[in-house]
């Protein structure tokens, strides 16, 4: 058995004293153990803060990207397309230009007369106007051959191209005058557009 020398009003003070002591240490780790805990949770925070800021400016690179690829490509169809309706409107031109003569030597056209082939050709000159200007005049070269039954309807042919103003530089071979009869013919002109 110890001998104690310590009163009990003592050993009450010592023993609230090392409780006091106890229950001070035991707040201090855990004061010590929140702000640890608060120090992880700020530095995740910000990892999680840098990685998110570093995702979208990512995703916004690949959307701007995508972005270039996607209006380069609609660039390219537009492009295409205006390439597109540019020839189409050109051979819709061509196409009222050279039906605009078929229809207008179709109804001077005796019929008698028969054309076999004809080819055309845009060209352009420059004239000069009644002010002394220079200008573009646009024309169709036509070349044609065919067959008149007899020399008088092609001499009656020529006679009504020379009268229509819509034709100039109207020229009929030479060897198209040879045969009296079912002549092979040869003629070249310009149609003015």
């Amino acid at each position: 058995m110890a001998i104690n020398l310590i009163s009990e009003n003592q050993k009450k003070e010592l023993e609230k004293e090392r409780t006091q002591s106890q229950v001070l240490t035991l707040f201090v780790f855990l004061a010590f153990c929140s702000v640890i805990f608060v120090f992880i949770l700020l530095s995740l925070h910000y990892y999680v803060s840098a990685k998110n800021v570093a995702l979208s400016d990512l995703v916004l690179e690949k959307n701007q990207e995508l972005q270039s690829v996607r209006l380069k490509e609609s660039k390219e169809i537009i492009k295409e397309a205006n390439q597109d309706l540019s020839q189409v409107a050109i051979i819709s031109r061509e196409q009222i230009l050279i039906s605009n003569f078929l229809k207008k030597i179709s109804d001077l056209t005796p019929l008698s007369v028969y054309l076999t082939d004809i080819d055309c050709t845009k060209k352009q000159r420059q004239i000069e106007d009644s002010k002394g200007e220079k200008q573009i005049e646009l024309f169709l070269e036509i070349k044609i051959t065919g067959i008149a039954q007899t020399r008088e309807s092609l001499y009656n042919f020529r006679s009504i191209l020379l009268k229509e103003h819509s034709f100039s530089a109207i020229y009929f071979s030479p060897p198209s005058w040879a045969k009296a009869e079912n002549a092979e013919f040869s003629l070249s002109l310009d149609f003015l557009l």
